[in-house]
C-alpha cells in the first residue's frame, strides 16, 4: 500500500510520499496536496507540501500565499525548523524538501 489507509494522515510518510511524487509528477503532487491542505486546514506539513507542489509548477505567488498561511499558525516553522523536525533518514532528501521549501521563499 503507498501512503496511509483510507482516512488516516501520518504526516511523516506523507512528507517522503508526496516528496517522492513531486519529483516523478508535480501535478499529481499538487492535487494530492491540495486535497490534503483542504482536509486538514492548518497544518503545517499539509500546507509546506502545497507550497513545494505549487513551486513545482510554478504557481510561485499561490506558493507564496500558502507560505503565509503556514507561518500564520506556526510562527517557528523555518528552513531550520524542518531540518530538526522532519522524520527523514537520508540527509539528502531532507536537504531536497528543505531546498524546495527555500525556493518558495520560506526563511532559514
Amino acid at each position: 500500500m503507498d501512503g496511509p489507509a483510507k482516512g488516516e494522515y501520518h504526516p511523516p510518510q506523507e512528507v517522503r510520499r508526496l516528496d517522492r511524487q513531486v519529483q516523478q509528477d508535480p501535478a499529481a503532487a499538487l492535487a494530492d496536496s491540495i486535497l490534503a491542505a483542504a482536509v486538514l486546514q492548518r497544518h503545517p506539513t499539509a500546507l509546506a507540501m502545497l507550497a513545494i507542489c505549487l513551486g513545482a509548477v510554478g504557481n510561485i505567488d499561490e506558493a507564496t500565499v500558502a507560505l503565509d498561511s503556514i507561518l500564520e499558525v506556526s510562527l517557528e516553522f523555518s528552513i531550520s525548523f524542518a531540518r530538526k523536525s522532519y522524520p527523514y533518514t537520508n540527509p539528502e532528501h531532507l536537504e531536497r524538501f528543505c531546498d524546495l521549501l527555500q525556493a518558495t521563499g520560506l526563511p532559514e
